[in-house]
């Protein structure tokens, strides 16, 4: 069986590979190595690049690494056997030959196939305990029939093979083909290695058919592994497009598409970190006009507006190297979209030599020119006109964010005075330490939800009936103190956290309704709007989606405008209104006051329920004015059919004057004391205990 090999074999076969790698093309007459020489080297050189590409991807995802080296290991172990002459020389090529078509047998099922059954994984188990007990019993009974034996054991990886490729077609269709070729391969190396041990064939053919064989393996085995790559590579794209999508949404604004207020922290920060050199100005802008555009052309018209207004401003700044972009894209984006109406940009004063001041002041004027001089939508035409604030990051010990806050700051001193720009300075501090304290604990509050809210039942003075329920919110201080809710709400308005805790209302208020609903009532909730802040569309939609999501009726929703925010943002308050009350919710006035103001707006607005402070009342009224002010409001009310709810009717003084002038509805501590939220469903029930007919 030495045949055409030689001894020479083994120390010529590495130097080959290398001459093949890097050498000119030579004639194999004139190389002077042998056929199986050649037949080593080509396997080592095309399996070089299969382990390398595995070494590569294996950190991507699982590639089963030692299938590839198995199998070249293998084959070239087998071909070096052939090659040598010694007593284990056959022992050895046929344990080289068994673990070669257990490989081929296993690769491809292991590849494409990470999950099997029980049965398929204990025969590749079962599989390579008799390769090993094959090996073994070649060593240890060397005189055994090199042939018979040789057929028994590649016999059953061929016909195990053979049912996991059956087992696998159902699933794996398009694979198919080449499981086929696969096991075709290792069919073919098994008959001709018995045909080699039975000398019925030369060395010769054996090296041809095992190198076929191997080809088969490789090419399958690494087509595999591209596959899989490919798969990655595919759902890796797939990923990165999703995150970047997911990116994209949360940081920049829907309805403008512009950068969000945190994005532009996060990028001018990040310019500071770079180089603590850096020197930059917030500027914060917003088009003070705006509100009309609600009024005339609704919310989801006045979004195409202003998309259109950010698109013509964006354009207009992108070639304005002074300004920060937002983006990390090819086309800068030097616009950013705060809360509101406002805008953010941030102008870079590190590298010039003029003062901060105007050079803040000349940027407000480029970008109010910049604006065109009228913009159209569906036949409506507006002028925009901007008011500026402006603050220095690092003035005062300034971050970017507390600069955009005192940028908003002397924006609206700007819009009070109706000036172009109004910079930050001292003078602007309006809060003390104090104020700044309460601030930063609210908004700790706010996020913990530690918020104390009460419930003020609104009871019937003729019948022990119930109108419905209004939540009031409480907070409490560090310091013990139960702030007034005017100064709670001036300070929730300054720290920018009013529509936060507006938002929780409506989530307990939400919540209420539904404990009611476990009672078998159908009586409404209250929660003030108290601050002009409130009256924007994006609170309408958080209504409306939070009705919908808890499957509420908008009636049993009751929204109260305090009058003095109503009559100070009439035609905003108005459109406001006219939007709640389109889907479905109850509209209350109150501290009605009677004025020519309110009544102007209660005639122009479908207004529910009107309700007046009745705390002033008095019987030492001497002369009754107080009480003929009351008797008219609510004649007035009661011919205009809407109903009347008198608050603040603390004393049975109180009572008595609010029924003596036709009052019915009253809320307050003479009816029934403030309730915390825990003693609300206890409360409730007993009282309907004690009053069944009113349950409704």
């Amino acid at each position: 069986m030495d045949g055409i090999f030689s001894s020479t074999y083994s120390g010529r076969k590495f130097v080959l590979f290398f001459a093949l790698l890097f050498a000119l093309p030579a004639s194999a007459s004139d190389s002077g190595f042998t056929f199986v020489d050649f037949i080593f080297a080509f396997v080592l050189g095309i399996s070089l690049p299969v382990v390398v590409f595995a070494v590569l991807i294996k950190p991507m995802f699982s590639v089963k690494l030692k299938y590839a080296l198995l199998l070249s290991g293998s084959a070239l172990a087998m071909l070096n056997a052939l090659s040598q002459s010694s007593p284990y020389q056959q022992s050895l090529m046929l344990s080289c030959a068994a673990i070669f078509l257990l490989v081929v047998y296993m690769w491809p099922f292991n590849i494409l196939n990470k999950k099997e059954g029980m049965v398929l994984n204990g025969l590749t188990y079962l599989t390579g305990f008799i390769t090993g007990f094959y090996v073994f019993a070649l060593w240890l009974f060397p005189d055994m029939s090199a042939g018979l034996t040789w057929i028994a054991f590649a016999s059953v990886p061929l016909l195990l093979g053979a049912y996991r490729m059956i087992s696998f077609s159902a699933n794996s269709e398009h694979h198919f083909a080449r499981y086929i070729s696969q096991w075709a391969g290792a069919l073919i190396f098994a008959v001709a290695t018995y045909f080699y041990l039975t000398n019925a064939i030369t060395d010769t053919a054996l090296v041809v058919y095992t190198v076929t064989s191997y080809l088969v393996a490789l090419v399958n085995g690494s087509w595999m592994m591209v596959l899989k790559l490919l798969t990655y590579v595919s759902e890796k794209a797939g990923r990165d497009e999703q995150d970047y999508e997911s990116l994209f949404v949360y940081s920049h604004d829907p309805a403008t598409n512009l950068p969000t207020e945190q994005h532009a922290v996060h990028k001018i920060e990040s310019q500071l970190q770079k180089s603590p050199d850096n020197r930059f100005a917030v500027l914060v802008f917003k088009p003070v006009n705006f509100s009309q555009v609600n009024n005339i052309l609704g919310h989801k018209n006045s979004d195409i507006l202003l998309l259109q207004f950010a698109y013509r401003l964006q354009l207009a700044l992108a070639e304005e190297e002074s300004l920060l972009n937002f983006e990390g894209s090819a086309s800068p984006v030097r616009v950013a979209r705060a809360h509101g109406l406002q805008f953010i940009v941030a102008l870079n004063l590190t590298s010039t030599n003029h003062p901060a001041d105007i050079m803040i002041r000349d940027m407000a004027k480029k970008i109010a020119g910049a604006v065109p001089d009228a913009m159209s939508f569906k036949n409506f035409s507006l002028n925009f006109k901007l008011s500026f604030g402006s603050a220095i990051i690092g003035d005062f010990n300034t971050s970017p964010a507390d600069a955009i806050a005192k940028a908003e700051d002397a924006l609206r001193v700007a819009q009070q005075q109706e000036q172009l720009i109004h910079h930050y300075d001292a003078a602007d501090a309006f809060y003390t330490d104090t104020q700044l304290a309460q601030m930063e604990q609210l908004q700790e509050d706010i996020a913990q939800d530690n918020l104390q809210w009460r419930v003020l039942p609104q009871v019937s003075l003729t019948e022990d009936t119930l109108c419905g329920f209004e939540l009031k919110v409480q907070w409490v201080t560090n310091t013990g103190v139960v702030l007034p809710l005017n100064e709670f709400v001036k300070i929730a308005e300054h720290s920018g956290d009013v529509y936060a805790v507006t938002k929780l209302a409506i989530t307990h208020a939400i919540a209420l309704i539904k404990e009611l609903n476990e009672l078998n009532s159908h009586l409404p909730v209250a929660i003030n709007l108290s601050s002009t802040d409130l009256l924007e569309a994006d609170l309408i939609d958080f209504i409306e989606m939070q009705l919908a999501l808890h499957d509420i009726p908008a009636e049993r929703l009751k929204i109260e405008l305090n009058e003095q925010v109503v009559i100070d943002a009439c035609e905003r308050s108005k459109f406001i209104v006219d939007q709640l009350k389109a889907i479905g919710v109850v509209i209350s006035i109150d501290y009605f006051s009677g004025s020519y103001e309110s009544l102007r707006y209660i005639r122009r607005t479908a207004v529910d329920e009107i309700k007046i402070d009745c705390g002033h009342l008095s019987e030492q009224d001497d002369n009754g004015a107080d009480r003929a002010i009351l008797l008219t409001f609510i004649q007035l009310a009661q011919s205009m059919n809407i109903p009347v709810i008198g608050i603040n009717v603390d004393s049975q003084e109180v009572v008595r004057i609010f029924r003596g002038s036709g009052g019915n509805w009253t809320q307050g501590h003479a009816a029934q004391k403030p309730l915390e939220i825990t003693e609300f469903t206890p409360w409730l029930s007993a009282y309907f205990e004690r009053h069944p007919y009113a349950l409704h």
